[in-house]
């Protein structure tokens, strides 16, 4: 799937999520494949209960991490294309 800057991508429904401290643990839709996240992954995984594009969550990232607007976009980037790619994210409107 190719992700464009407008897309708005969500987490699967399928997907199971739990939060245990500032950890989170996503257990994939066929119940196969398991990913621990760490506090920056956990937080960009959070802004996606609602769907968001990638701006959105970069300047997300910016305002509550002091980080700058470049290495915000490729954290998210690398994320979402990784996650899309895994199933765990799809567009949402």
């Amino acid at each position: 799937m190719a992700i464009s800057s407008k897309s708005k991508l969500r987490i699967n429904p399928a997907v199971f999520t739990r939060k245990s401290g500032k950890t989170w643990v996503i257990l994939g839709k066929d119940k196969s494949y398991y990913r621990q996240l760490n506090e920056v992954a956990g937080f960009i995984w959070s802004l996606l209960k609602t769907p968001r594009s990638i701006p959105e969550i970069t300047n997300h990232l910016v305002k509550h991490y002091a980080v700058s607007p470049q290495a915000a976009r490729k954290d998210t980037e690398d994320f979402i294309e990784e996650y899309v790619r895994l199933e765990l994210l799809i567009e949402g409107k």
